[in-house]
């Protein structure tokens, strides 16, 4: 919640429930559009997901989701763990929805 502050009003917002790694939920905001820079990748357009943290929030950093990279164009490299961009998307993916 603290990086919402940081970001300054956002147009479109709407609640949610979260349900967290120990099963506990709790309620959220996704908000947006927001541009999203990942350091040596182009910006991009996407939401994000304020939650509340227990304990000290300046220990934490954003956590980049899965949809997020999709959107960016970004995969994860395990072998080599880093982040790489994708040659293409995948319009077969997209034609079977």
């Amino acid at each position: 919640m603290s990086w919402k502050e940081r970001l300054g009003p956002l147009p479109l917002s709407r609640p949610v429930q979260i349900v967290n790694a120990d099963r506990h939920v709790v309620d959220g905001e996704i908000a947006g559009p927001v541009v999203i820079r990942i350091d040596g990748f182009p910006p991009h357009a996407g939401e994000v997901l304020f939650i509340p943290v227990v304990g000290d929030e300046s220990k934490f950093e954003p956590l980049i989701g899965y949809i997020t990279l999709e959107q960016a164009g970004i995969v994860v490299d395990m072998v080599g763990r880093r982040l790489v961009s994708m040659p293409y998307f995948d319009a077969k993916a997209a034609r079977a929805a």
